[in-house]
Order: structure tokens, then C-alpha cells, then sequence
């Protein structure tokens, strides 16, 4: 099965991450790295958490992505990031969010600066980056006490 919801790999979502002790989870943004030809059958997704904590950078599995960059304002992040490639998850496809941007160097999908204040909006209007839920459909969260 290819990716769904719209994901392609290179694109940035938002997502209901799991904190590593698989009880709660905490809506941050990710990288997609899995193979769009995948064909797994199976309804999720392989992300790489990004983190705007930017004493986690300087770890040589760790990429930097610094607002000042030209390309970076496809990415959709709010802030000065670090994409954790030693950190990955599989996410079910129903607690992606919505995708924010896309990787640069893959193109396509962008998302722009608000015009007054240049802060990159976290919503791309139209294209195939735009992931909605439908309605007011929300992902199923996990309860407490219950694991991912």
C-alpha cells in the first residue's frame, strides 16, 4: 500500500507522537522517511520526530534546520529544529494530523509566510500536501493507562 492521507516521503506532518513510555502521546511535528512503494498493507507510517530543542543538534544522526535557511520555509516547522534520525516511529495513519511542508530538496509541496510577519503559517492552503481529517473527525487517542 502507498502512503495514504496524502503523505509522501519528505513531507512534514503533525502528529500524536508516542513518548517513549507508550502511554501518552504529544502532537509534534515529523519528518515521513518511509518508501512511498512500501506496500505494506498496513495503515501507518515511518516518521523521524523533530524536535525545536536545539540542545538535541550536534549528534552526528541529527539534521539541523535552521529558519535562516532560504529552503527552509517549505518545511512548514515554527522554529529552529533538529530532525531526529535516531528516533523513529511507526504511527497508525490516524493519529497524522495534517502535513505542514515538505522537505526542500524533494519540492512540490510549500508553505508560505504569512505576509506582515514572515512566520511561516502551519497550514498549507491547496496541493497535495493539504491532509484533512474531514469534519470535525478527530483521531482516535489513546486512553489512560492504555498502551499505543
Amino acid at each position: 500500500m502507498s502512503l495514504r492521507r496524502g503523505l509522501r516521503r519528505g513531507d512534514f506532518a503533525l502528529v500524536y507522537f508516542p513518548h517513549s513510555d507508550l502511554r501518552t502521546v504529544k502532537l509534534r511535528p515529523v519528518l515521513v522517511i518511509q518508501a512511498e512503494d512500501l506496500n505494506t498493507g498496513l495503515s501507518q507510517v515511518i516518521v523521524a520526530m523533530v524536535s525545536s530543542n536545539m540542545s538535541r543538534a550536534g549528534h552526528p544522526s541529527r539534521v539541523t534546520v535552521p529558519l535562516k535557511d532560504t529552503l527552509t520555509f517549505q518545511t512548514g516547522l515554527k522554529s529552529d529544529s533538529v530532525i531526529m534520525t535516531d528516533n523513529l516511529g511507526t504511527i497508525e495513519l490516524e493519529l497524522v494530523r495534517r502535513a505542514i511542508g515538505r522537505d526542500a530538496a524533494n519540492g512540490s509541496c510549500r508553505s508560505r509566510p504569512a505576509e506582515d510577519t514572515g512566520i511561516v503559517t502551519s497550514a498549507v492552503p491547496v496541493g497535495e500536501c493539504e491532509v484533512p481529517l474531514g469534519g470535525n473527525q478527530r483521531p482516535r487517542l489513546p486512553q489512560r493507562g492504555s498502551v499505543v
